[in-house]
C-alpha cells in the first residue's frame, strides 16, 4: 500500500482500513509476547559494583501502568509482572476486566519504543512523522467540489500536532493491554484526531459506526460532551448485539478481527468499540495524530469543546 494510495483512498475519506501483517516485521512483534521480555525492559536497575560478582547494592525500580475498567471507581497501578499475572488469572466472573492504558511508557528513547515506532516508519511511511501531505500542483483543473488528490513529501510533518511541542500537545501514543474480554466501550478518539491501532499480542475485535450515526445504546448528550451507555461491551453485547445485528449493515456499521502483526487505520469521528479476543495479556500499540485531511475538523473541535 503506497503512501499515495493510502492518503487518497482511506485517510481522505475517512474509512477504516486494516493493513495485515503490517507490524509483523518489527521488533516488538517478535519480543513482545515473552512476558521475561516485557519485564525486563519495564524495570530500571542501579547501583551495584560492577567490577566484581557482588550485586548486594543493587535496587530494581519497576516501571508502574496505570489500568481502569468501565466498573472501576479508581485507577489502578501495576507494574508489569504484576498486569501480566492478573491477565492470566482473569476469568468469566469478572464483568468488566482492568485495561491498562499507559500514556507514558512508549515515550522516545524508552526501550518498548524502540521495538516499534523506527519499525512502523518503514512498514508504513504514511503514519512517519517526518512524512507531511500536501496537495499536488499539477494543471488539472479541478471542479469547485472537488479536491486535487493527496500526496506525500518532506515540507513539515504528516503528524501536525508535533508543531506544539511535547510540552504542549495533547497526549498521543499509548501502550495498551489487557486480558481476554477487556476493552473499550464506544467512543470516538479525543480531539477530532485519527488514530492507528497495531495489535501486537493477540486479536482484537472491533465495531465501527460512522461520524453521525449513533451506536444502539449509547446516548450522548447534546453537546456531546458526556455519553451514557452500558459499563461494559459485555453488557452491550448482551443487551443490544442483536439489534446491532439486525440494523447495523443498513446504517453503515463496520466490523473487523484485527490478528497480531495487523495494523488498523481508525479515522476521526467513527464510534468505536474493541474487545480483546485471546487468553493471556493483549498487547497493542495506538496513535492519534492530526493530519491536512482532517486539521479542519480538529481546528473547529478545539475552537468549540475548549472544555474538553
Amino acid at each position: 500500500l503506497s503512501t499515495q494510495d493510502f492518503l487518497n483512498t482511506y485517510e481522505r475519506p475517512n474509512i477504516p482500513v486494516v493493513i495485515v501483517g503490517a507490524a509483523k516485521s518489527w521488533p516488538a512483534y517478535h519480543k513482545w509476547s515473552s512476558p521475561h521480555y516485557m519485564i525486563q525492559q519495564t524495570t530500571s536497575t542501579s547501583g551495584g559494583n560492577t567490577n566484581n560478582n557482588n550485586n548486594n547494592n543493587t535496587t530494581t525500580q519497576p516501571q508502574l501502568f496505570r489500568a481502569t475498567s468501565g466498573a472501576a471507581p479508581f485507577h489502578a497501578n501495576f507494574t508489569m509482572e504484576s498486569f501480566y499475572q492478573y491477565c492470566c488469572q482473569s476469568t468469566d466472573l469478572e464483568e468488566a476486566p482492568l485495561y491498562l492504558f499507559d500514556r507514558a511508557a512508549l515515550q522516545e528513547g524508552h526501550p518498548l519504543a524502540n521495538d516499534c515506532l523506527p519499525a512502523l516508519h518503514k512498514s508504513c511511511p504514511y503514519f512517519d512523522p517526518a512524512t507531511h501531505t500536501t496537495t499536488t500542483t499539477d494543471n488539472h483543473h479541478h471542479d469547485d467540489d472537488e479536491q486535487p488528490p493527496l500526496t506525500d513529501n518532506n515540507n513539515g510533518g504528516h503528524d501536525l500536532f508535533q508543531l506544539l511541542g511535547e510540552g504542549k500537545r495533547p497526549d498521543h501514543t499509548w501502550l495498551i493491554m489487557g486480558s481476554q474480554r477487556s476493552g473499550s466501550s464506544f467512543h470516538f478518539d479525543p480531539n477530532a484526531t485519527h488514530a492507528w491501532n497495531a495489535a501486537i499480542v493477540g486479536r482484537k475485535r472491533w465495531i465501527f459506526y460512522p461520524p453521525g450515526v449513533t451506536p444502539p445504546g449509547v446516548h450522548p448528550s447534546p453537546s456531546g460532551d458526556e455519553v451514557a451507555m452500558p459499563i461494559s461491551i459485555g453488557e452491550w453485547l448482551l443487551n443490544y448485539g442483536a439489534e446491532h445485528a439486525r440494523t447495523g449493515r443498513r446504517r453503515g456499521a463496520l466490523e473487523c478481527t484485527v490478528e497480531a502483526g495487523d495494523l488498523l487505520f481508525v479515522p476521526h469521528g467513527w464510534w468505536h468499540c474493541v474487545i480483546n479476543l485471546d487468553p493471556g495479556m493483549n498487547i497493542a500499540v495506538t496513535h492519534n495524530y492530526v493530519s491536512q485531511s482532517n486539521l479542519p475538523t480538529v481546528l473547529r473541535f478545539l475552537q468549540h469543546k475548549q472544555d474538553q
